[in-house]
This record gives structure tokens, sequence and C-alpha cells, in this order.
């Protein structure tokens, strides 16, 4: 049976780092499936862009902070991704998945999350935040 350890947090948090430090440490093989490598099949375009990812800058008690909102092409990109790291289980492969999954997993689970706990039933699952 395949395991996934799905690592969850903002970019730049050292997800990647951390994906690839566990693949040196891992008695079975794990492949690195990263969300970058998914959304950079978009055309370019669609970055900034009501379709695809648009970065909305709020300001928060005193502070600056970034929204992400994701359209219609980059849902379509991330619903595949999904369903590919579920592919790739159900050939046998051991997954850490580098992903930015928005919302509050705990209290507040988001659609995104809910899929990939439906696909991946079937499996080992570990959800890991990483924080900066």
């Amino acid at each position: 049976m395949a395991t996934i350890i799905l690592l969850n947090g903002v970019g730049s948090s050292g997800k990647s780092a951390l994906a690839k430090a566990l693949q040196s440490i891992t008695k079975q093989p794990f492949l690195h499936v990263a969300m970058d490598d998914f959304l950079e099949m978009m055309p370019a375009k669609f970055l900034d862009h009501p379709d695809g990812l648009r970065f909305e800058p709020q300001v928060e008690q005193g502070g600056i902070t970034t929204t992400v909102q994701t359209g219609k092409v980059a849902g379509c990109v991330l619903s595949g991704m999904r369903r590919a790291v579920a592919a790739m289980a159900g050939a046998g492969n051991n997954q850490i998945v580098d992903e930015v999954i928005f919302g509050d997993p705990i209290n507040k689970p988001s659609a995104p999350l809910a899929d990939y706990r439906k696909l991946l039933e079937p499996y080992d699952l570990y959800l890991v935040g990483v924080f900066a």
C-alpha cells in the first residue's frame, strides 16, 4: 500500500527542502510531487488572472497580507494534481506532496483537503503542516 506525506504550508516555508531531506532518509522510495510543477504547466497569462491565480494584497491588523484566489483554470489544474497523486498511489508509488492548501485544515477543512482525503482514503496519508 502506498504512503502519501502531504506537506502543507505557505510559499518559501521549506516544503521542497523538507521533501528532499525526507527522500534522502526514507528506506522506501518516495516521489516528490510539487504543486509548483503543476502550476507551471499553465500558460503564463493565467498568473495574476481571474481564471488562473490572482494575488490580492489586503491590509489586516496594520500589516499587508496577500490572498490568493483560484480561478477556473487553476482550479482544474489543482484538481488534476490531486487525481494524479491518487493515480500514482494506485500504481504503488509512495509520495511526498508539496502543496499549499488554503484555509484552516483543522477547524474549517477546505474542499481541496476533503478531496485529497476522499481520493487517498485507501492509502496511508499523513498531513504535515510546515511553518516558517
